[in-house]
C-alpha cells in the first residue's frame, strides 16, 4: 500500500461506510494520483488500483472522500434508502486503472478483490451485490463507471468470497434427485 494523501476529503460526521463502490480511473493510476493530489480537482477517492495491482491510498476511510457525492436516478437500493445522506459519508470508493474494468489484467482483479474483502471485515459490510456497488448505481450519468460488463461487480464478489463465478442452470425437480446421487457419489 502506498500513501498518497489527497486533500479533497471531508467528516462523515458520526457516521460510518455501509457500502462499498466501484470506479474507473479512465485513465492512468500517476494521472490519478496526479488529479487527487490537487486541490482544485475537488475529487478523490479512498483507494486506487494499478494494472500491476499496485495499490494507492489518497483518503483515510475514517474520513469522506469525494466520489460519490452526485446521486442521478439511483438503482441501488442502499442508495435509494439514504437519499437524505451524502453518499460520500458512507461509502468507500475503489478506483481502478483503465478504461473498463471488464479488460482489467487478473492481478488488478485480484487485488480489488483482496481490498474489498478486507473492507469489508474491517466496516462490517456485507460481501454482497447490494453492498459493493459500480458508480452507475448511484450516478446514472455514468453508465460504464466502472465497465460496459455489468458483472464485473459479480466477478470482483466472487474473487473477494474466494470462490468460482458461480451460474444459474435450472433443472427440473424430477431430474434433481438424480444429480444430487450422483454428486453424492462421487
Amino acid at each position: 500500500m502506498i500513501n498518497k494523501p489527497s486533500p479533497n476529503f471531508s467528516s462523515r460526521n458520526g457516521l460510518t461506510p455501509k457500502y462499498i463502490c466501484i470506479h474507473i480511473m479512465q485513465g492512468s493510476l500517476t494521472g490519478t494520483d496526479d488529479w487527487f493530489s490537487r486541490s482544485v480537482s475537488q475529487v478523490s477517492a479512498h483507494y486506487g488500483i494499478g494494472l500491476t495491482g499496485e495499490t494507492h491510498q489518497y483518503v483515510d476511510e475514517k474520513m469522506s472522500a469525494w466520489a460519490n457525492g452526485r446521486v442521478d436516478n439511483p438503482t441501488a437500493q442502499i442508495v435509494k434508502d439514504n437519499l437524505n445522506v451524502n453518499q460520500n459519508a458512507i461509502s468507500l470508493s475503489i478506483e481502478h486503472e483503465g478504461q473498463d474494468l471488464s479488460t482489467a489484467p487478473q492481478a488488478q482483479l485480484n487485488a480489488s478483490a483482496q481490498l474489498i474483502k478486507s473492507l469489508c471485515s474491517k466496516w462490517n459490510i456485507p460481501l454482497d451485490r447490494n453492498h459493493i456497488l459500480g458508480h452507475y448505481e448511484i450516478y446514472l450519468l455514468k453508465p460504464n463507471c466502472p465497465s460496459t460488463d455489468k458483472s464485473i461487480i459479480d466477478k470482483l464478489i466472487s474473487l473477494a468470497v474466494g470462490q468460482e463465478e458461480l451460474v444459474n442452470v435450472q433443472v427440473p425437480k424430477s431430474k434433481l434427485l438424480k444429480i444430487q446421487q450422483f454428486l453424492n457419489a462421487l
